[in-house]
């Protein structure tokens, strides 16, 4: 069980207070920011589990009291850096489309949420665009997602997505071209609703050709502005990968990002999925109704009972579907997920169960996710788990390679 401690403290005008979640903290007397959003007395600040915030004042002298079950460290300065400070004033006047590249935990979420912050304050009209599809701040993961920053807020992920692209990956290595197009949708989609800065931040994948899809997503964008928390040999680098020599907006990494190790990356994606299907309802669709993507069946028609015993008869297995060019059976006793067997590509009894799908409207956007749960081939129905907010008819239910099982834990599913 998480241990809860209650503190409480001061700071003065020179120290900064790095709040790691979980946790929650009170102003009790004096203002302050996070990441450059003024937070005044008698409010909040939230942090969640994985996050860690940095507290400055803003006047001289700020009380707090906080329930803490991660930590609070108190540092001497201003944890933001001066180039971030100069950068994100020079970008917020010149507006446009900037984009924000580094390696892993390299601080471009807390650049990012500076910059829009500041733009802002300047009365700014600022959009976002989350591409980190693995470890996304306003949407869940799979999908590339924009909002319009209404206000001021230490966290992106307090604002509700505007628009979403189902990608169905969590790396991006393994969809390049995908999230390009999504981030380029998410762009037009701001600009249409009247962003005058597009604030675009990118994942951690540097190397082995993650510079070169960098450079591919900067000269899609037509960037106006590329920010840079790259080490200086990745910045030689993706220039040399670009077709037109570009100037970088340099910034030093903060020296409070929270580092995080493989494991507590899958946990944060974990809690994405579970924030996101909190209030998730059983939705069934017909599936002559919708358009199904990406999924190993076609399913063409009802079985007919006679084939399917011939075919369990001739495997040896108990098949309960089949469809033809490609052969294929679906049976309840095979072993593995995917096998060959006598011409016939077999699946599992059961294959479909937790993969996430993307819910697609008329247009290319995503209107949410789902997870399935089971597909009926007699009553052809596909049966999700869907977000209650989620009213809508899908046009097309897209299936993605992702599939989680108890506690929302990740494993791939065959494409």
């Amino acid at each position: 069980m998480v241990s809860v401690r209650s503190l409480s403290g001061e700071l003065w005008r020179d120290e900064t207070l790095l709040i790691e979640g979980p946790a929650s903290l009170h102003i009790l007397s004096g203002e302050g920011t996070v990441f450059g959003a003024i937070v005044e007395e008698g409010e909040e600040v939230l942090v969640r589990k994985g996050k860690r915030l940095p507290l400055t004042p803003r006047t001289d002298r700020m009380s707090y009291e906080a329930k803490v079950a991660g930590d609070l460290i108190k540092i001497e300065g201003d944890a933001i850096p001066l180039s971030w400070k100069a950068a994100a004033d020079a970008v917020a006047s010149a507006k446009g489309r900037a984009v924000v590249l580094g390696g892993v935990d390299a601080g471009k979420t807390g650049f990012c949420t500076y910059l829009t912050n500041r733009a802002v304050l300047g009365d700014v009209c600022v959009g976002y665009v989350d591409g980190d599809i693995g470890q996304p701040e306003t949407g869940p993961p799979t999908t590339v997602t924009a909002i319009m920053a209404k206000g001021q807020s230490h966290s992106l992920g307090g604002f509700r997505a505007s628009s979403m692209y189902f990608v169905g990956h969590t790396s991006p290595t393994l969809c390049q071209e995908r999230v390009v197009d999504s981030i380029e949708r998410c762009a037009l989609d701001l600009e249409a609703r009247g962003a005058g800065l597009v604030v675009v931040n990118t994942d951690g994948w540097i190397k082995e050709g993650g510079l070169t899809h960098k450079a591919t997503l900067v000269e899609r964008l037509g960037a106006d502005a590329i920010v840079s928390l790259l080490l200086p040999g990745e910045e030689s680098i993706l220039k040399g990968e670009m077709a037109e020599s570009r100037e970088l907006i340099r910034i030093s990494r903060p020296d409070h990002v929270k580092a995080r190790s493989h494991d507590e990356r899958r946990e944060n994606r974990e809690r994405g999925y579970r924030a996101y299907f909190r209030d998730a309802l059983r939705r069934s669709f017909g599936i002559d109704e919708v358009r199904l993507i990406n999924s190993p069946l076609r399913y063409s028609g009802k079985p007919e009972r006679a084939v399917l015993d011939r075919l369990s008869g001739q495997t040896g297995l108990r098949v309960v579907y089949y469809e033809g060019a490609p052969e294929v059976l679906v049976a309840i006793e095979p072993g593995a997920e995917l096998c060959h067997m006598g011409g016939f590509d077999v699946l599992r009894f059961g294959w479909e169960r937790g993969v996430v799908v993307g819910l697609l409207g008329g247009g290319a956007g995503a209107i949410g996710l789902g997870i399935v749960l089971d597909i009926d081939y007699w009553g052809r129905t596909i049966e999700l788990l869907c977000p209650a907010a989620i009213t809508q008819m899908p046009a097309a239910i897209e299936f993605g390679s992702i599939r989680l099982g108890e506690g929302f834990r990740e494993s791939y599913r065959l494409s």
